[in-house]
């Protein structure tokens, strides 16, 4: 949820609009129906009330992983964010791996997809050291 609000807030935070990224407790975000909603003081004008479904799609479908992965590109890593990207040229490969120790280790390896006679060494540390 926490990178989800990052790259949206990357994506559209500007000087008139601001995507709130400090709410990501889910208790805050969604409410179990039927329970009664207590942030707050019950005032006259705040009263405290019963959560319910206002309205709803004919069939709910689970967000694929896939699009929550995508939503959450645009946002900037973080520390112990780990992360892992890999660009695929047409004759080139370039990898930058950040998974190890709370990713405070990072690999980055460049190859030449014609002339790759040498084994994969990025993939053997990341086995020996049981990161993958």
């Amino acid at each position: 949820m926490k990178q989800c609000l990052k790259g949206l807030g990357a994506e559209f935070d500007d000087n008139q609009v601001k995507v709130d990224q400090t709410t990501t407790n889910a208790s805050q975000i969604g409410k179990l129906y039927g329970t009664k909603v207590c942030n707050g003081e019950h005032l006259p004008d705040r009263p405290r009330r019963i959560a319910r479904i206002l309205e709803a799609p004919e069939s709910l479908e689970p967000v694929p992983t896939e699009l929550l992965r995508l939503l959450a590109g645009p946002a900037p890593p973080t520390k112990d964010n780990e992360h892992y990207y890999r660009i695929h040229g047409s004759d080139f490969v370039v990898e930058f791996d950040n998974r190890q120790n709370r990713a405070n280790h990072i690999h980055s390896v460049w190859r030449e997809v014609e002339n790759n006679f040498a084994p994969d060494v990025l993939r053997e540390h990341l086995l020996l050291y049981q990161v993958i």
